[in-house]
């Protein structure tokens, strides 16, 4: 799905013959992301028609151990004009990041376009079979193989086939736990089959399970991000690949390791923060950060260092957004450092080079350093 080239789909298998010359009836479709998905290596495509459920959990991906590139297009023909509806789960290393769905209406002998939009979590889902409601045709009776509605056209043929039942009930719809003898008559249990089973006995029907790597929010499939503390956010994050050689990053220009970040200001420090979808130093590399600003690091994914990210001082060079050390030439007198609160002034002893240095600071002011001789 990588560039410009673009997938084909074939709805079903069988199209119904055309004459020569004539324009396939057809729906491009733009998969793109909304801000703040992240890097994505996998998309499941479910396409349902006015029958049921056309394709099932078609992945598109890309080459083994890369990253999917969007927008991306994908080209459907389908067998003849109708109404399409399209969910497409989007995952990276078998993790779900997004959900999106759209609905196209095929006409004969044209190509329209539809664009699908994934957004962060999952969709809104309030029957609980699986099928978001932006493109569910029973979006209050679970129905994950999105047959007719029941009492779409006839209240009787509640399992949605062409043959009226031979009982009074309305079958629902069923899974491997419940309806399961596959006959016309509805179970004789009160609760409504879903996706999952009803775990808990009671006619509540059970939410999908969560796939979120830090959870649910409760009682919703919407996925609990971390929010970065200090008021430092993310337009967009970028994607940075491992991390296979010594580099550096400066956050005077907020650039480095080949990508560019933002430079924010929050409680008056001015910071250069970098965004990526994940940061993996790879063992026996280094990464030295130096500048003016003090670094941050959003991470929407992984953090793996196993090589060294040095943003320490050195000499009297400071750290990232640090401030000067102190200087004690031979002899002296010492002078201090241009932090706040740091060692006074001293006057050294013959042959003397060095004062006492400062405490660390912790986030705060740094102690004292100490007399001669102490």
């Amino acid at each position: 799905m990588r560039g410009a080239a673009p997938l084909v789909l074939l709805v079903l298998l069988v199209a119904a013959p055309g004459c020569a010359g004539d324009v396939p009836t057809s729906v491009l479709v733009t998969i793109e992301a909304e801000s703040g998905v992240g890097e994505i290596d996998g998309i499941s495509l479910d396409i349902f028609d006015d029958a049921g459920t056309a394709v099932s959990a078609r992945r598109l991906g890309a080459d083994a151990g890369a990253s999917i590139s969007l927008p991306a297009t994908v080209v459907l023909y389908p067998p003849r004009p109708g109404t399409l509806r399209l969910r497409a789960l989007a995952s990276f290393q078998g993790t779900l990041r997004a959900e999106g769905a759209v609905q196209a209406a095929a006409k004969a002998g044209e190509q329209i376009e539809a664009k699908l939009t994934l957004s962060i979590g999952r969709l809104a889902d309030r029957d609980g079979d699986g099928v978001p409601d932006a493109v569910d045709n029973c979006p209050d009776i679970a129905n994950p193989e999105q047959k007719p509605c029941v009492g779409d056209a006839r209240p009787e043929l509640g399992d949605g086939d062409a043959t009226s039942d031979a009982d009074a009930s309305v079958d629902g719809p069923r899974d491997a736990t419940h309806d399961g003898d596959g006959d016309a008559t509805s179970d004789a249990d009160t609760t409504v089959d879903t996706v999952t089973p009803d775990t808990t006995g009671d006619t509540t029907m059970d939410l999908p399970p969560c796939t979120c790597p830090l959870g649910c929010k409760p009682g919703t499939v919407t996925c609990k991000r971390l929010v970065p503390a200090g008021g430092f956010t993310a337009s967009t994050f970028q994607s940075l690949s491992p991390i296979t050689a010594d580099g550096s990053i400066d956050t005077t220009n907020c650039s480095g390791l080949g990508i560019s970040g933002t430079v924010q200001s929050r409680g008056g420090v001015s910071a250069c923060v970098l965004a990526v979808t994940r940061f993996q130093l790879n063992p026996n590399r280094i990464v030295t950060v130096f500048g003016s600003r003090p670094l941050v690091l959003l991470v929407d994914g992984d953090v793996e260092i196993r090589g060294l990210l040095d943003l320490g001082a050195e000499g009297v060079t400071p750290g990232p957004g640090g401030f000067a050390g102190g200087v004690t030439p031979p002899g002296g007198p010492g002078m201090p450092g241009a932090g706040p609160g740091g060692g006074a002034t001293c006057t050294c002893a013959s042959g003397a080079d060095d004062c006492g240095g400062g405490g660390a600071s912790s986030g705060a002011t740094g102690a004292r350093g100490g007399a001669e001789g102490t």
